[in-house]
């Protein structure tokens, strides 16, 4: 589980939610409240197409306007096979890990493809699922 050190906060403005993307250097970034709770996400994605739309206008978009929910969500003793079925089922690089409403970190793909190696899980269906989907 990777946990970022850029997160965003929902009175965040537009400017600020982009030197985030720019110093966390990856796809998504959590909207926090003050005591760490995951409110939602901001994928880069979305920001860039958001931009693409507006043109050169600056766009004066709260965080809140910019966020998305999760489509999945895992608690830290959530089963590795149970991990790897949502995100399998549901298309997902990456998701949240949050344990009593509190904002742990991200759980990819690919940790989850090496801790089914080092497990050695009995069930090799998600491994080769996993790497169908990869090709």
């Amino acid at each position: 589980m990777r946990r970022p050190g850029c997160f965003l906060e929902l009175d965040f403005a537009f400017d600020e939610v982009i030197d985030q993307f720019k110093v966390a250097n990856g796809p998504v970034l959590p909207v926090l409240t003050n005591v760490s709770e995951l409110v939602g996400l901001v994928r880069l994605t979305d920001l860039i197409l958001l931009m693409e739309r507006q043109g050169h206008l600056r766009l004066i978009a709260p965080v809140n306007d910019l966020m998305r929910r999760p489509d999945v969500f895992f608690r830290s003793n959530t089963p590795a096979t149970r991990a790897c079925d949502a995100m399998i089922e549901k298309g997902l690089e990456y998701a949240p890990v949050v344990d009593n409403r509190v904002f742990k970190g991200f759980l990819t793909r690919h940790e989850l493809f090496e801790a089914a190696i080092i497990d050695n899980l009995s069930n090799t269906k998600y491994i080769s699922e996993w790497r169908s989907n990869l090709d």
